[in-house]
């Protein structure tokens, strides 16, 4: 017997033990309960963001396309760079099928999400804080762009106790421009921020930069040519940042 009719028996039986009416009415509760779900995410994200002072985008910073590519890739994100706008129910499927990913874009919103509350001292018990984060991270999702979004990430990377941005980290641990970065230097700097700083070992970060450039590969950043020659570079910071290494 079919999975269909096996199905169909269970409800004629189940209708003609509990009534007709009532099984109707657990079956408009089940079928009702996913749109409650979503109408009370919709109403706390805007009741939040109604008493939550909004960022204000700063203009991007002309970055080389390579650049965006890195960053976009150390956060974990596919190709296309694109940012989806979150709905409650892009939220509700990927809390049940992915608790990584929300959408396109939702990792690195939600980095800036944090550190934008962050930033602006907000202090709230734990519960409360995460529900703040989504509320900003899908405010974020519905305002900004993709490339606001990137450019905001790279302002905000933070490696050890005093470098932040990307702008700066590349002239202290590597003496040049950031456009001058080649890929397995670009991401092996991001690779120190993408944890949020602190002590590294030469092990981990150098398998913190290899998943990056595997990811720009898988989003066709890098050729294979450019790859293998970027996974065979050894690591060339400066010695200023060996506050940042463990040897």
């Amino acid at each position: 017997m079919s999975f269909y009719w096996r199905a169909e028996a269970a409800f004629v039986l189940a209708a003609d033990s509990m009534g007709r009416k009532a099984i109707y009415t657990v079956v408009i509760i089940v079928a009702a309960l996913p749109l409650f779900v979503a109408m009370t995410i919709e109403v706390v994200y805007r009741l939040e963001m109604s008493n939550t002072i909004k960022p204000i985008s700063q203009p991007t910073p002309g970055w080389p396309q390579a650049v965006n590519d890195a960053i976009w890739a150390s956060f974990n994100e596919t190709a296309p760079i694109e940012v989806r706008p979150l709905m409650p129910w892009n939220i509700m499927m990927g809390f049940v099928f992915s608790r990584t990913s929300l959408g396109p874009g939702s990792k690195i919103a939600g980095y800036v999400a944090q550190h934008t509350l962050i930033n602006a001292r907000v202090q709230v018990r734990m519960l409360y804080w995460h529900v703040k984060v989504l509320a900003m991270t899908i405010w974020l999702s519905r305002h900004w762009s993709a490339e606001e979004i990137i450019a905001e990430a790279g302002r905000q990377l933070a490696i050890g106790g005093n470098i932040r941005g990307i702008v700066n980290a590349s002239d202290r641990l590597y003496g040049e421009d950031l456009s001058a970065l080649d890929p397995g230097s670009l991401a092996a700097l991001l690779a120190l921020g993408v944890k949020g700083g602190g002590a590294v070992d030469e092990p981990q970060l150098l398998e913190r930069r290899n998943r990056i450039l595997r990811r720009m590969f898988e989003n066709g950043s890098l050729d294979e040519d450019e790859l293998h020659r970027a996974l065979a570079q050894p690591l060339r910071l400066r010695g200023s940042s060996g506050a940042l290494l463990e040897n």
